[in-house]
């Protein structure tokens, strides 16, 4: 605080050897846990420094120097809630940087808790016991947000299709009033509270309303009110303080008052500039009120106020004051309505009386430009005592005492932090985020850590049982990185970066971990990085569609490291890469979009022979393309099986050593495909599957069997899932999706799932089949499959005389020809992979082929291999475009021949009577095709 003392900052150098210090000591604490302590080692931890229980950690950026420090650590163990639903969000890490004004102080002499958003979800974080209340409801990104001067009530609005508005009682945790998008019609874009907490005003892209909450029945707005036209995208709207029937509101270049009356209508007086050069301002920033007035200021990246008129009658400018040399991003004022309080991007704090005199100031935080600043309650709102931690401090030259409570502010940098004021005021960091979307994350295989990262560069290390930040650093400043993965005994971090660059961080000081640790082969960005069982090598996967691996070397303690070889197998985006174990081999195996699966041999590699290759890639999609590798799928199998997930809802098993086809499934269906998996083991020796599809997280009980009950999904983010991992003790589920800065660690309650499936099916495991199909059990579709099941027993004998024996089996050799007759046309791959499906689903255990199906069988072949929603038209389009060249024009003679001359041919007779049947009655083909007259007069659909 100035003019006050400052607080003595140690230097830069103190702090690095503090952070490297404690963090070795503390690491190798928790790493003799978990192995048998030799003398030697506990020794060695004892003769350093002491560690208390209550470890401090700094923040330290190499480039900035942060000062503020982290709450000391709890080391409670994370509880596991009581089970309720299949994934039960538990905590989440970071938060929502880059939206202003969305972190509030709830400190209300009873409670110290701070509220900020993360995706689609307002955390409510008890900050003295390190725990979270998560209010879930809405089904976008909150946009905005805003609380009561009593703390009490919170307002927050979201956007997208079923955008909402939510007020909350952050006492019970609980919502008290929802208005739905048929009631608020557009997205909010900006929100507050009056200070009585009766009225909320909202601002939307070309309308303002005011709202009556506490009006039951009443689900429309009190006022509404169209923004003028010059006024642009609102970013900012404020009641007066005074006289909340008052309103002002600011575009990023223009500024708009609205007043009301009981009974009157809501109206709009855009302001004037005047004389003031708006041009020479900048971009405006927030408005607010000066306390005790009516008069408004609006706030300047320049660092001027634009102050305004008291009273009602004029709305041009008065004059411009300058309270800083940087913008000035918030705008509020210090409860008991004394001072306004500016907070700028060069992070600090300014508080100011009502004629704009600097009275005190805050420069001690270091973390980054301010983006929100919300206080505590106060005796002068209506308290008998003052807020507990409120200090009486001399701040201004003239002696004059000033009370200020507690505070938080949050920085662009994604820190919030809590400013406990007294003699000393002492800030701690309580939340940090990441400062741009977090990319990709990965658990550590021995430890309760979780490594994050994000495209600035900033890796952290969480420790998920205690919920705490172990560790934070930027890589350098021109990286910026794509993935991570631990390796398997967990001493090193693989990073790969968009420029090509592979790097290996000591998974404990998140430094290099040797001289020759960086790597420059990949020529585009790195996709993914995997490491092998064994830790012996790395792989990874660029844009340029080549695939680079990594050996170890241990005898070269310098460069242990080396490259073994590159390989472009692929000729589009590789899409997953996996080491694979088979037998006593291990294997890497990588999909990507043009459909193939390649196997790599990296026993007869080596740098000067390259990275060679196994056996040629293997095309194991048509129309589809694979999105997710499981390397390892646990069925009660002796064939060993690698699980492939694509991008028509199905999952493909394939056998791990020939590559051929084992079997399809229907995978989970929850708008868009599965993209993301990992393998989840249960309390029970179950098996799980954790995926990612969209922007939701499931888990689904192994082994699927197209059964839609034995997965389970929640909708985990605004927009789709970029990362999913699960904990090393499998309790615990990761993910993070969209533009978002934050991690939800969901806990895994598998039990539930299970007791649910064996719930539904206790009876007739066949119904949830039956199900899937149109009008279920009773449909026509069902009949006719059950007609066609007999009928395919008695084909090709249709006049015979004597009786025939029907029996309960259908050749398998019939099985297309049913499907063909139900409505589903499966190519001749996909008709051969599920006859050799039923054929050789036992052929592993029994050395025996399967001959026939039953009807049960041919149900469920039918739910999994048919395409999920059937042919589109667009499809069938594309198709033709295709064919054409794009031109949409193509001549029947030129497409009979490409009939019979690509992809699956077709013979001139089996052509000539599929045309027949088609065209009946007809004269014959069109000299010329367009997309629409092939569609509407060939298929005739």
């Amino acid at each position: 605080w100035k003019p006050c003392n400052e607080m003595a900052a140690p230097s830069q150098d103190e702090q690095v050897e503090a952070l490297v210090q404690g963090a070795l000591r503390h690491a190798m604490a928790e790493l003799c846990g978990q192995r048998a302590e030799s003398p030697a080692a506990l020794s060695a931890i004892a003769e350093g420094p002491e560690l208390s229980e209550s470890m401090h950690t700094q923040t330290f950026d190499q480039q900035k120097g942060a000062k503020a420090i982290f709450e000391p650590l709890n080391n409670r163990k994370k509880k596991l809630k009581k089970p309720q639903n299949v994934l039960d969000m538990n905590w989440a890490f970071g938060y929502d940087c880059h939206t202003r004004g969305n972190v509030h102080y709830l400190a209300d002499g009873e409670c110290e808790n701070v509220t900020y958003v993360a995706g689609h979800t307002v955390v409510v974080h008890e900050r003295i016991e390190n725990e979270q209340a998560l209010l879930q409801g809405h089904r976008h990104q909150v946009q905005c947000s805003a609380v009561s001067a009593d703390k009490r009530w919170l307002v927050t609005c979201d956007a997208g299709d079923d955008s909402m508005l939510i007020v909350w009682d952050v006492r019970r945790k609980a919502p008290v009033r929802t208005y739905f998008h048929e009631h608020i019609t557009d997205d909010a874009v900006a929100v507050d509270l009056s200070e009585d907490a009766m009225y909320i005003v909202t601002a939307h892209s070309s309308r303002l309303c005011v709202w009556d909450w506490s009006a039951e029945d009443v689900n429309t707005p009190m006022f509404v009110c169209d923004l003028p036209a010059a006024l642009g995208a609102v970013i900012c709207v404020r009641f007066c303080p005074s006289n909340p029937r008052i309103i002002v509101a600011n575009s990023n270049s223009q500024v708009c008052f609205f007043q009301w009356e009981y009974g009157g209508k809501l109206t709009a007086h855009p302001a004037d500039f005047g004389a003031v050069d708006a041009v020479k301002l900048g971009k405006l920033t927030q408005s607010a009120f000066v306390p005790n007035t009516t008069r408004a200021v609006t706030g300047t990246v320049s660092g001027q106020i634009i102050v305004w008129p008291e009273g009602a009658d004029s709305f041009v400018a008065q004059q411009l004051a300058r309270l800083a040399q940087s913008p000035l991003n918030v705008l509020t004022y210090a409860p008991g309505f004394r001072y306004l309080v500016c907070g700028s991007g060069d992070g600090v704090v300014r508080f100011f009386d009502k004629s704009f005199r600097l009275v005190g100031w805050h420069d001690q935080l270091a973390i980054g430009p301010i983006t929100s600043i919300s206080f505590g309650v106060s005796s002068h709102i209506g308290r008998t005592q003052t807020f507990e931690r409120a200090r009486t401090m001399r701040l201004d030259v003239a002696g004059s005492e000033l009370e200020v409570p507690d505070f938080v502010v949050s920085t662009a940098t994604a820190h919030i932090v809590h400013v406990a004021m007294g003699a000393e005021p002492q800030a701690h960091v309580i939340v940090q985020g990441q400062e741009s979307p977090v990319c990709t994350m990965t658990s550590h295989p021995t430890l309760p850590h979780l490594a994050v990262a994000s495209y600035s560069g900033r890796v952290q290390i969480w420790n998920y049982e205690d919920c705490t930040l172990i560790h934070s650093r930027s890589v350098d400043g021109h990286l910026h990185i794509r993935c991570l993965e631990f390796s398997a005994d967990g001493y090193t971090l693989a990073v790969g970066c968009t420029d090509g660059t592979l790097l290996l961080l000591d998974a404990l000081t998140l430094l290099e971990a040797a001289k020759s640790s960086r790597f420059r082969d990949a020529k585009a960005s790195v996709q993914c990085v995997r490491w092998s069982a064994t830790g012996e090598y790395i792989a990874i996967a660029d844009e340029s569609f080549c695939v680079s691996v990594y050996q170890l070397h241990p005898e070269r303690f310098q460069a242990p490291w080396g490259l073994l070889g590159r390989h472009r197998a692929h000729f589009a985006a590789i899409t997953d890469l996996a080491f694979c174990s088979v037998g006593k081999h291990e294997q890497l195996l990588s999909i990507g979009k043009d459909r193939m699966l390649v196997h790599y041999d990296l026993a007869n590699s080596s740098f000067t022979a390259g990275l060679k290759l196994k056996a040629p890639p293997v095309r194991i999609e048509q129309t589809a393309y694979p999105l997710a590798l499981l390397k390892h799928y646990p069925l009660q199998s002796k064939e060993p099986l690698i699980l492939v997930a694509n991008s028509e809802h199905k999952l493909r098993l394939y056998n791990g050593s020939t590559k051929m086809h084992r079997r399809t499934i229907l995978g989970p269906v929850y708008g868009a495909p599965l993209h993301t998996a990992a393998s989840l083991q249960g309390g029970d020796g179950e098996h799980f599957l954790a995926f990612a599809a969209g922007e939701k997280v499931g888990l689904g009980w192994l082994p699927l069997d197209g059964n839609p009950q034995r997965c389970a999904a929640v909708i985990a983010h605004p927009d789709s899932v970029t990362a999913l991992c699960c904990s090393r003790d499998h309790k615990y589920v990761f993910s993070t999706g969209g533009a978002s800065g934050s991690i939800v660690m969901w806990q895994a309650n598998p039990q539930v799932l299970v007791a649910s499936v064996r719930l539904h099916t206790s009876s007739d495991a066949l119904q949830p089949f039956l199900e899937q199909m149109e009008d279920g059990p009773q449909g026509d579709q069902y009949k006719d499959l059950e007609n066609y099941f007999y009928f395919g027993q008695i084909r090709g004998g249709e006049q015979r005389a004597e009786p025939w024996e029907i029996s309960d089996r259908l050749g398998v050799e019939h099985v297309p020809d049913v499907m063909r007759a139900i409505g589903y046309f499966p190519s001749q791959q996909e008709a051969e992979d599920m006859v050799n499906e039923v054929r050789y689903q036992n052929y592993a255990e029994t050395n025996e082929i399967v001959t026939s199906v039953s009807l049960d069988d041919l149900v469920r072949l039918y739910i999994n291999h048919r395409p999920v929603g059937g042919i589109t038209m667009q499809q069938l389009e594309g198709a033709f475009n295709t064919l054409s060249g794009g031109s949409g024009q193509l001549k029947s003679s030129d497409l009979l021949l490409l009939l019979q001359d690509h992809g699956e041919c077709m013979e001139e007779q089996e052509l000539t009577a599929a045309l027949t049947a088609l065209l009946e009655g007809e004269d014959g083909l069109p000299q010329v095709l367009g997309a629409d007259e092939f569609i509407s007069s060939v298929l005739a659909l």
